[in-house]
């Protein structure tokens, strides 16, 4: 059985990003279940995890810390931190 990490981390951020689960996951270019069930808790691939965090701007180790139980957070993964996910929301409109 996989690493289970505590659900709500993904769903938060993304809905502080106001995105839809369905958004961020053509934003990070991956499947709507996958992100459905990285949002409670299931710890994907490497090459999935690196695009969740890359589409939320946030380094992967927010997402998912090296223990389950940490509660670290960290700054996004750049300077513009919403600025570029207002960017990000402008090009999901072309669906």
């Amino acid at each position: 059985m996989g690493t289970i990490y505590p659900p709500g981390k993904i769903e938060l951020l993304r809905r502080a990003r106001g995105l839809s689960q369905t958004a961020l996951a053509r934003l990070a270019g991956i499947d709507g279940g996958t992100l459905s069930r990285a949002e409670n808790g299931y710890v994907p691939g490497p090459a999935v995890r690196a695009k969740i965090a890359e589409a939320l701007e946030l380094r992967e180790t927010v997402l998912w810390p090296a223990r389950p139980d940490s509660t670290t957070i960290d700054a996004p993964a750049d300077d513009q931190g919403v600025g570029e996910a207002e960017a990000n929301r402008g090009r999901l409109q072309a669906f």
